[in-house]
């Protein structure tokens, strides 16, 4: 069984240290800072185009969810937790870039393939979790900080950014059962 704080020994990104599966997504979204749509406006760009092709989807598109998603992909693919495009897609009713159903998946706490997406109380988020924004349209990654996450798709570009806890309908974490 898989703990919820995720912690493995892990070598990644030159540290050799207990790592837990959202720190190090968040260092990997964080290492994308800067990353802007070309052109702007457009849900497009060469790395952008990387985050949405990652869930299997085709660009142009909206994509502060394929960025969340694309982190948790890359951090599992270099901590060997067997975490794959088909089981984000299965865990959000066929759609890991719709935001609605990352929301819905924490709600339902639905299974795939030993994984599941569960809600959490803001007074629990830890790094990594998702953090959804204004009802349900938008979508970062907790730095582990109440309205701090890093994001796709906000101002066309990746960015750390602070809202107002009231921008924030709730969070959901992503954890292998």
């Amino acid at each position: 069984r898989w703990p919820e704080s995720g912690n493995v020994t892990p070598k990644l990104l030159g540290h050799l240290f207990p790592v837990s599966f959202g720190e190090a997504s968040v260092k990997i979204l964080a290492s994308q800072n800067g990353i802007h749509e070309i052109p702007t406006g457009s849900n497009t760009g060469p790395q952008i185009d990387s985050y949405i092709r990652a869930l299997g989807f085709s660009p142009p598109a909206e994509w502060c969810a394929a960025f969340a998603m694309w982190g948790k992909l890359e951090a599992s693919s270099q901590l060997k937790l067997g975490l794959t495009a088909h089981i984000l897609n299965e865990l959000c009713y066929g759609d890991s870039v719709w935001v609605p159903n990352i929301l819905k998946s924490g709600r339902d706490r639905k299974i795939v393939d030993g994984w599941r997406m569960i809600l959490v109380k803001p007074s629990n988020i830890l790094p990594g979790d998702f953090v959804i924004f204004w009802g349900a349209s938008h979508v970062g990654t907790s730095t582990g900080k109440q309205g701090v996450a890093w994001e796709g798709n906000s101002g066309n570009c990746v960015a750390l950014r602070k809202h107002s806890l009231s921008d924030v309908t709730g969070y959901v974490r992503l954890v292998k059962v």
